[in-house]
């Protein structure tokens, strides 16, 4: 990987293998973020919550029907893409008094807060906070960890 990270100086950039000044994260201490499974980013807009085949198989067989069963009750088909149904007022179908399926809730909900849109800087994860009870609570999650996020959320999701 030619943008690996090779040696920090004291000025908060990073090095790359050629040698080129790579500026560090605003978050490149880490952030806190813990879910307090509150349901606020699962109700009251609407949205799509993309999912794949692999998450179609692993959340119908959680639940224990078939995957035509599940897309029956629980999806919409978008430009030949597949999202969870929401009810008329935005709130996802899997919520009820909590996530349905939360152990095995799709790649799109288990990575939030930690979108591209989000970590901007700390004016946009501000914004997130005063909606989002669990940012700045529990695991503090390296930087590592969230570029690694980040890199799979945007390869699915643009």
């Amino acid at each position: 990987k030619g943008d690996s990270v090779e040696q920090m100086d004291n000025g908060g950039t990073t090095k790359n293998r050629d040698n080129q000044e790579c500026p560090q994260p605003w978050f490149k201490d880490g952030l806190r973020f813990e879910c307090q499974r509150c349901g606020r980013c699962c109700r009251g807009e609407p949205g799509v919550v993309w999912v794949n085949k692999r998450e179609i198989e692993e959340i119908s067989g959680f639940l224990g029907i078939s995957k035509n069963a599940f897309a029956k009750k629980y999806l919409r088909n978008i430009d030949d893409r597949f999202s969870l149904l929401e009810y008329g007022n935005g709130d996802c179908i899997m919520y009820d008094n909590g996530c349905k399926i939360y152990d095995q809730r799709p790649c799109q909900c288990r990575s939030f807060p930690f979108w591209k849109p989000n970590l901007e800087n700390r004016s946009e994860w501000e914004k997130v906070k005063k909606t989002c009870p669990g940012i700045d609570k529990g695991k503090l999650h390296a930087l590592q960890d969230i570029e690694d996020n980040l890199k799979i959320h945007e390869r699915r999701f643009g």
